[in-house]
């Protein structure tokens, strides 16, 4: 039960999928889908004959989105940090990390003052130091323009607005839809292709 939730959650980060079928006095069976990203120079398991005809049964359909930027996500968790960096990095972004957000703000202030600021801020709400909603009003009070999205895990009546309030451009539930976060960040950023 736990374990299959927690799959099914890390899956999503990953812009993957869970499903299972399952028969009465047979047993289960799980399929993990996932869309690795670009495979140019990696070694596979499976030789090409096998993976052949694996995809001529399950076809790869699923377009690789190419967005160019520079983001700064803010998350204070490791393990979806690196899986946000994977997924981030997959679609052509470049990804600087911020722990928390004290770190954050001095990160986004810091490439601001270079003349060359982050085109846009992955914001989690509740870090460390200093949470989501008080990093973007700091943000926001010093003049910064860019677009900030906000990551929540509260989905409630009023998180959203409150999350707008506070500055942010837009707002996402965890775990995130990896398709539905791309379209966000797509229209702030410039999308140079769609070809698989």
């Amino acid at each position: 039960g736990l374990g299959l939730a927690i799959s099914a959650r890390l899956a999503a980060l990953m812009g993957g999928t869970i499903s299972v079928n399952s028969t009465p006095a047979e047993g289960s069976t799980f399929i993990l889908s996932v869309n690795p990203g670009p495979l140019e120079n990696v070694s596979l398991v499976q030789s090409a004959a096998k993976l052949s005809q694996s995809t001529e049964k399950h076809p790869l359909n699923t377009p690789q989105r190419i967005i160019s930027g520079n983001v700064l996500l803010a998350e204070d968790d490791e393990d979806i940090q690196e899986l946000m960096c994977r997924f981030l990095r997959a679609s052509g972004i470049n990804v600087d990390v911020a722990p928390n957000g004290r770190v954050a703000y001095e990160k986004a202030m810091q490439s601001a003052a270079t003349g060359k600021p982050y085109d846009l801020i992955l914001m989690d709400i509740r870090m460390p130091e200093m949470d989501g909603y008080e990093t973007t009003r700091k943000l926001r009070k010093e003049g910064w323009q860019g677009p900030i999205i906000a990551q929540t895990a509260h989905a409630l009546t009023g998180d959203r607005e409150k999350c707008l309030e506070a500055g942010c451009d837009d707002y996402v539930t965890k775990p995130v839809s990896t398709h539905e976060l791309l379209d966000m960040i797509a229209r702030h950023l410039k999308e140079e292709s769609t070809a698989c």
